[in-house]
C-alpha cells in the first residue's frame, strides 16, 4: 500500500506542477480576480496589484517544485499554502462575478485547488 500511495503522490505532484505552469502563464497574461479586487478597492496601485498577483503565482510555482522534491512535512505545508492560494482566487472570482458562470468558479476550478490539498493529505 505505501508504494501505491507514493506513486499516487508523485502523479498528483506532477499533475499539480503542470497545472501550475498554466496558472502562472495565465496570471502573467491577465492577472487574477484577487489582483483586480485589490486594484478596484483602492487597496493597491496597478503596479502593486500586478506584483501581488505575480508574487502569489510565483509562490504557488515554488510550492509545486517543493512538492515534487520535498519531504512529507514540507509537502504538507506548501500543499496547504498552494491550495489556499488557488481556492482564494476561485472564491473571489465567484464573489466578484462579471462573467458567465462566475458563481461556479470554485467548483469549476476544484481540480486546481484540491490537487495540492489532497497531495498534502497523503
Amino acid at each position: 500500500m505505501p508504494e501505491r500511495t507514493s506513486r499516487l503522490a508523485l502523479a498528483l505532484a506532477i499533475l499539480f506542477a503542470l497545472q501550475t505552469i498554466g496558472f502562472i502563464a495565465l496570471v502573467w497574461r491577465q492577472g487574477t480576480p484577487l489582483g483586480s479586487l485589490l486594484l478596484t478597492s483602492g487597496a493597491l496601485s496597478a503596479s502593486a496589484s500586478t506584483f501581488a498577483d505575480r508574487a502569489a503565482a510565483a509562490s504557488v510555482g515554488i510550492a509545486a517544485v517543493l512538492m515534487l522534491l520535498g519531504g512529507r512535512r514540507l509537502t504538507l505545508v506548501v500543499g496547504v499554502w498552494a491550495g489556499v492560494c488557488m481556492v482564494s482566487v476561485s472564491v473571489i472570482d465567484a464573489l466578484q462575478g462579471g462573467h458567465f458562470g462566475a458563481e461556479l468558479a470554485p467548483a469549476a476550478h476544484a481540480v486546481r485547488w484540491a490537487t495540492p490539498l489532497v497531495l498534502a493529505a497523503l
